[in-house]
């Protein structure tokens, strides 16, 4: 027998013909394999904010009964039928949604109002998720706590967003229009904008798709009621900018004019006057202020002034009156 400590085979263990030696080799490497399979546990949850998916598990080596073992012990807790929570059941937002789309299986994304929460467009009080499956992939019309809806995606369609596969932004505009209030769909138009997500040609190419896709009309119908220069901007701020500026009489600028030799796009723009003009909305974040600083060193290097006005300027300051000065051959 070789002694050790703790490393001695249990007394009451049959003889199986295996030497002590060996018994303690194969010990150890059951033990290798169990750290390694705590390791990529660890890495998939924390790469998929806290969950994962039974099918997950099964194609990285776990097998069926290790699964139940782990669920039994409350290391694993079941948030949806084959969807776990990896050692507490306390979810953020984006573990939830991310639960909800591995619920529905293989191809299934994050849609309707919750895609809509999800990018920023529109608060979602309900404890529901809506997800989007592929017609006929065998998910069942209805399981707790969500909506499941059959539509067959276009790539476009959908992205993956904060590691969630959610659909593209206009594609939410549709889905939001086809199942919830117009306001919903004004609001959310009106988010995107602020938030500078709104992407005028994939709009365009989604409203001239061929097909019966329902929510068009009215998203269409949205738009349309916007400020005439809104299909120019990427922002409802610029669009007030606009509203204001030709009130007030002062040259109206270009809009969203790339600057080539500068790599940079810039909102407004008077050429003759050497001006351009950046617009910082509410949803203006920190981390983006390294990156507006270093494109706004490259307008400059061809000669441009930049002035940057923030929301509340445009929206109740004296901005007309600003730009007019910035444009007198004394500004």
């Amino acid at each position: 027998m070789v002694a050790g400590s703790g490393g001695e085979r249990p007394r009451s263990e049959p003889y199986t013909g295996v030497s002590e030696i060996e018994w303690l080799q194969e010990r150890d490497m059951r033990a290798v394999s169990a750290t390694r399979r705590d390791a990529v546990l660890a890495r998939l949850a924390e790469r998929q904010h806290g969950v994962v998916a039974h099918r997950q598990l099964i194609a990285r080596g776990l097998s069926r009964h290790r699964v139940e073992r782990m669920v039994a012990s409350r290391r694993l807790l079941v948030v949806h039928r084959h969807v776990y929570a990896v050692g507490h059941a306390q979810l953020r937002p984006l573990g939830r949604r991310l639960a909800a789309v591995l619920a529905c299986g293989e191809g299934a994304v994050l849609s309707g109002l919750s895609a809509a929460e999800h990018l920023g467009l529109v608060d979602d009080a309900r404890t529901v998720f809506d997800v989007t499956v592929a017609p006929g992939c065998g998910v069942a019309r209805s399981l707790e706590g969500l909506v499941v809806h059959r539509c067959r995606l276009a790539e476009r369609d959908w992205a993956w967003e904060d590691g969630v596969p959610v659909t593209s932004v206009p594609r939410t505009f549709v889905d939001v229009a086809a199942w919830k209030p117009r306001r919903r769909v004004a609001y959310a138009v009106n988010q995107a904008l602020v938030r500078r997500i709104y992407d005028q040609w994939a709009v365009d190419e989604i409203l001239r798709r061929p097909g019966r896709l329902r929510g068009v009309a009215i998203v269409r119908s949205v738009l349309e009621e916007r400020h005439p220069d809104a299909h120019l901007t990427r922002s409802a701020l610029e669009a007030r900018a606009l509203e204001r500026l030709m009130a007030a009489g002062v040259p109206p600028p270009r809009v969203n004019v790339w600057l080539a030799d500068a790599g940079a796009e810039v909102d407004l723009f008077w050429e003759d006057a050497g001006l351009a003009v950046e617009l910082d909305g509410r949803a203006y974040h920190a981390h983006r202020k390294h990156l507006d600083r270093a494109r706004d060193v490259r307008v400059r290097g061809l000669g441009l002034r930049v002035r940057r006005y923030g929301w509340g300027d445009v929206t109740a300051g004296p901005f007309p009156e600003m730009i007019r000065r910035e444009l007198s051959p004394t500004g």
